[in-house]
């Protein structure tokens, strides 16, 4: 950049810290003032708006702000400098790589920020036969299905069907069915299905779309419509709680890894070890231990982590836990690239949200704070006060007056950054609250993942 004769090469910028959706950077400047003289240095402070292309890779800056100029060597040349920048930088958009930023976040040292998060251990189920588990969120709640004689139960993710006629219950797994009298089982598969079943099915499926029970089982398995002959029906595990499931073929096989103590099952999904006759398995980022497979397991905090996880060979096929070892760098190189928010634009106008309740809407207080969440919809509807009502969906927030709606893309003031990660349901924790940049149509937002290896469950809040 030239202002009269002088010239001012910007050399590549250097990360200073990253907050939420605002890079801070910092660039040194040479200054020459004719074509002989000597170099003069100084530094130019600037920060951007960030839009975070996690698929590609990419980072685009623009809203470009000059904070600060400094040339020690040439005070009087910092207002031509800054007069320069502040003329050329706010329309600028450069596109960098991530990889480039998370680098330089991490020779910066910037310190990440971590969050509480609840730490008590599920029922771990670890079974060596082909398996499914169905969480119910308490109770089951039965609820009619419109045309039918037969109801669902609401509070799964599982289609899971009661004829009550028969007394029995129907759960939908793939292109088959299975059917009990008794959700602790034994489970068989269904040959002859209630004459409502079709209309059911077709009304259930619109509604719960492709959410299905859980397995350990990264392939489709095959259809039962052939039971007997290719596919073998599952054990299947209905649980009232938080749960888990790792799924391992036959007994579990180990494999020892070099370098180390350690032994881990290879025949299964799962990240299941064994050290001196203890167990550890590793699930959504945290670490659990126990005497026997069968529990009871007990949260292992880093410190008790044996060091024998850190020595893992980063070329072993269990080198993946290693974002999960404290003072590993896969674990520092996790924690930032977990705290860069992903970010995306929206349309307001196409924006939709219809959230349905099991009755009128029943609000439950969360832990530490003055809101409360829906406890009898499966959507996350958080009351912040009695005309203000929140939702995510999808990571875009949509804010209404009432439980029921009309709700549209969040704006206004909200509560949520109190909510503490431990006090949402379950084991379900979010890894931060980022600001949600509004630049007219459409908005642009970014969501902050949550704990790295945890399920994809995002927040994001508008200023």
């Amino acid at each position: 950049m030239t202002s009269g004769f002088d010239t001012f090469l910007i050399y590549q910028p250097q990360v200073e810290n990253w907050e939420a959706n605002r890079i801070h950077l910092y660039s040194a400047v040479e200054l020459k003032t004719g074509k002989d003289s000597a170099a003069k240095y100084g530094v130019v402070w600037f920060n951007a708006r960030t839009e975070v292309d996690k698929i590609n890779r990419l980072v685009t800056l623009d809203q470009v702000q000059l904070t600060k100029v400094k040339f020690p060597a040439a005070a009087n040349k910092e207002a031509a400098l800054t007069a320069l920048l502040q003329k050329k930088l706010p329309g600028a958009t450069k596109t960098i790589s991530l990889d480039r930023l998370q680098a330089a976040l991490e020779a910066a040292g910037e310190e990440i920020k971590g969050v509480e998060v609840k730490n008590d251990p599920p029922k771990v189920i670890v079974t060596g036969k082909p398996s499914l588990l169905v969480l119910i969120d308490g109770k089951p709640q039965l609820r009619d299905i419109e045309g039918t004689k037969l109801q669902r139960v609401i509070n799964t993710r599982a289609v899971l069907l009661f004829d009550n006629d028969k007394k029995t219950y129907y759960l939908r797994v793939q292109d088959w069915w299975l059917q009990t009298e008794d959700l602790e089982g034994p489970w068989s598969y269904a040959e002859k299905l209630p004459d409502d079943m079709k209309k059911a099915e077709e009304y259930v499926v619109k509604e719960a779309s492709t959410q299905t029970p859980q397995s350990d089982q990264g392939s489709k398995a095959p259809s039962l419509k052939d039971a007997g002959k290719k596919a073998e029906i599952p054990v299947v595990y209905v649980e009232f709680g938080p749960a888990e499931l790792i799924e391992t073929k036959g007994e579990p096989q180990y494999k020892a890894i070099p370098g180390t103590r350690l032994e881990y099952a290879e025949n299964t999904n799962g990240n299941v070890f064994r050290l001196s006759g203890r167990y550890y398995i590793l699930i959504s980022g945290r670490w659990f231990g126990a005497t026997s497979l069968q529990g009871p397991w007990t949260f292992v905090s880093g410190s008790d982590l044996p060091t024998d996880f850190a020595k893992i060979p980063s070329a072993d096929p269990k080198s993946t836990v290693l974002a999960s070892v404290p003072d590993t760098p896969q674990a520092q190189e996790a924690m930032i690239a977990n705290s860069i928010p992903q970010t995306a634009s929206i349309t307001r106008s196409e924006a939709e949200l219809n959230v349905k309740y099991d009755g009128e809407a029943v609000f439950v207080p969360i832990q530490g704070t003055s809101t409360s969440y829906a406890q009898n919809t499966s959507s996350p509807v958080i009351k912040v006060s009695d005309n203000n009502y929140y939702c995510v969906e999808a990571g875009v927030w949509f804010k209404a007056s009432t439980p029921q709606g009309p709700w549209r893309v969040g704006v206004g003031s909200m509560s949520l950054s109190q909510i503490s990660a431990a006090s949402l349901r379950g084991n379900q924790t979010s890894g931060g609250i980022t600001p949600m940049t509004v630049t007219g149509e459409p908005w642009m937002l970014s969501c902050l993942p949550m704990i790295a290896g945890s399920p994809p469950r995002r927040l994001c809040q508008k200023p």
